[in-house]
Parts: C-alpha cells; structure tokens; sequence
C-alpha cells in the first residue's frame, strides 16, 4: 500500500484588547482568524472579565468567562493510517459557544461556577473507535462547588461538579464529580 503523504498550512492573525490594572474590573479579549489554506473560516475568541468589590468585611469576585470558536477536528481525527485503522473523513468545523459565570469569596474559601455550552458538529470516537460527527448541535450543562477547610495544620479541599449532556451516547458525562484531598500543612 502506498503512502499518503497531506500537506496542510494554518496561518493565522489575531490580538488581545485587556485592562490588567486596578482593583475592581479587569478584562481580556483575544482573537485570531484563519487567513491562509485550512485555516481560512477557522476562527478563536476568548473573552474574560472579573468585579471585585467589598460586601461587609470580604471581597467578593464575580468572574464572566465565555468564547467562541469555529474550528476543524485535528489533523487525526480527518486522517489516519495504520495496520488496523484507516479514514479519510471530510468534516465540517465544529461550532462552539461558552459561557461560564463564577462567585468567589476567598475569605470562606468559596467559588461556585456554572456554565453552558453548546457544540456544533462535536467529533468523537463511536462504538467502532473511528471518528464520527454528530449532526446538528448537542448542549453541556455544568455547575461546581468549591468549598476548602482548615483547622490548624489540616487541610481539606473539596470539589463537587454536576454536569450533564443533551447527548449521552455521543458525550456520555457522569452526573456527579466528587473531589476531595485532605493533608497536612506545616513548617
């Protein structure tokens, strides 16, 4: 069998727009654009914006974070060949939103997040591990809880996400994520 020899070039343009000083609003933005061969539609913009302010004697944090994206599947996932596998697939670029809200307060050692995203053209494995894209749009909930403790020199960390997909066959998500690490800290 002959080898296939491909030849891809992705060049792209982008910046950053952010204000990183004071204490109460800071922000980002950075983009880029495809301009040259596969990456010509390809595009990535990620944005992100923090408030901090006084409630009583705390500082609270609300954190927005957000992006979007229209980008193909790897390289490997539209080609491969071995001894066992082989696919040249053509796919469509897949189609991303996000966006993510998050509470923090340092001073209890809390942040509580949540999150929405929805996925155009998602690229996964199927039941024969080849690459597949599931038509139309498929959507992810999350939620997460942050809650740390300390009592003298021990420590306990504590991580409680839910999420959940439109599509479990495709993005088959566990309903429930259970973090916990207890140590000690001394000097």
């Amino acid at each position: 069998r002959p080898l296939s020899q491909y030849t891809e070039q992705e060049v792209y343009v982008g910046g950053e727009l952010a204000k990183r000083e004071g204490k109460t609003l800071h922000y980002r933005v950075d983009g880029e654009v495809g301009i040259v061969d596969k990456a010509l539609g390809q595009f990535r913009v990620h944005g992100d914006l923090d408030l901090n302010f006084r409630l009583w004697k705390d500082t609270v944090n609300l954190y927005a974070r957000g992006y979007i994206t229209n980008t193909l599947p790897s390289f490997y996932m539209r080609h491969y060949h071995s001894k066992h596998f082989m696919w040249d697939n053509d796919m469509d670029k897949e189609f991303r939103t996000r966006i993510e809200g998050e509470l923090s307060i340092a001073r209890w050692k809390t942040r509580l997040r949540a999150g929405v995203e929805n996925i155009k053209n998602y690229t996964y494995f199927n039941q024969q591990a080849t690459p597949e894209q599931k038509s139309g749009s498929l959507q992810v909930l999350s939620a997460s809880l942050n809650q740390d403790f300390k009592l003298g020199i021990f420590h306990l960390d504590n991580e409680v996400t839910w999420q959940k997909s439109s599509d479990q066959t495709v993005l088959p998500l566990p309903d429930l994520s259970l973090y916990h690490n207890f140590y000690m800290q001394f000097k």
